[in-house]
């Protein structure tokens, strides 16, 4: 007995064996048969000429029709440039302000509300340059651009562009809005802008204080002399930026002439009234 029980125990792997090796075949097939469908399914398929003609044929008509919106989109934006509406003619100049002012000369945003300008609808001509400050509230710190902006918005005022001392350009006002920086005067040689110099210019203002005598209108002798001295008259960046700021514009603005009957000072507009920029504003310094 004991002999055929170990018989028994040897026959019992013998026979497992044989199953896995069974096991094992069967997967070993079910492989080869998965490799041919597989096989089967990455086959390419062979197109016959005719049918490759007819998808050609097919496609040529998508190229023909990329062509012709190209064509349709040249001949929108020449129309555009020749002879554009005054919607669109507005839309175009605000889109081209945006790119040439950031890509030529870097601004800084600093908006003023729409209640402190207008649409325009007349032709710029003219771009008028001031002072400002804040020198009476703050004597000892009058030019922080912030503090003349909201005097700006306080006063229902504004300006298209404002110069710090460092050379830091704002830009405030779109330029095709009218600005309220100028009020009534008058300009000789262009008597139809009478008290609406506004609505034909552009506003530029610079942080900077006048002499005494400018500054007397708005303050006290010994206000004055309290002063810091390097806050009087104009810095060397101003006038850079300045120069560059107009370079830009009249690129922009071919209607203005870059001479001292279309580039003028606010009290050369209103005498009686202004003072600005002033007898410190040296005009040679920006090629005038």
């Amino acid at each position: 007995m004991q002999h055929t029980k170990d018989v028994l125990l040897l026959e019992k792997p013998i026979i497992e064996k044989q199953e896995d090796e069974a096991i094992a075949e069967d997967k070993q097939l079910e492989n080869v048969q998965e490799k041919k469908v597989q096989a089967i399914e990455q086959k390419p398929v062979v197109k016959s000429t005719e049918e490759l003609s007819k998808e050609k044929e097919e496609l040529v008509p998508l190229k023909d029709e990329t062509e012709e919106n190209k064509k349709l989109i040249e001949n929108d934006s020449a129309g555009d440039t020749e002879a554009p509406n005054e919607k669109n003619d507005k839309e175009t100049f605000h889109q081209n302000e945006e790119t040439t002012i950031k890509a030529g000369v870097p601004t800084i945003n600093a908006s003023l509300p729409d209640d402190n300008s207008e649409a325009r609808v007349t032709p710029i001509t003219h771009v008028v340059i001031h002072f400002s400050s804040n020198v009476l509230a703050k004597p000892q710190d009058p030019f922080v651009p912030e503090d003349i902006f909201n005097i700006f918005r306080d006063y229902g005022v504004s300006a298209h562009y404002f110069i710090g001392r460092n050379g830091q350009i704002y830009h405030l006002v779109s330029e095709d809005r009218v600005a309220y920086h100028a009020g009534k005067g008058n300009l000789p040689d262009f008597p139809n802008y009478k008290d609406h110099l506004n609505d034909y210019s552009i506003g530029i203002e610079l942080a900077a204080i006048g002499t005494k005598k400018e500054m007397e209108p708005m303050m006290s002798e010994s206000a004055y002399e309290s002063i810091n001295p390097s806050y009087i008259g104009y810095t060397d960046a101003q006038y850079h930026s300045l120069d560059l700021l107009l370079h830009d514009i009249l690129s922009r603005n071919t209607t203005i002439k870059r001479d001292r009957k279309h580039i003028v000072g606010h009290d050369e507009y209103a005498p009686t009234r202004k003072t600005d920029p002033g007898s410190l504003f040296d005009w040679s310094i920006i090629g005038f």
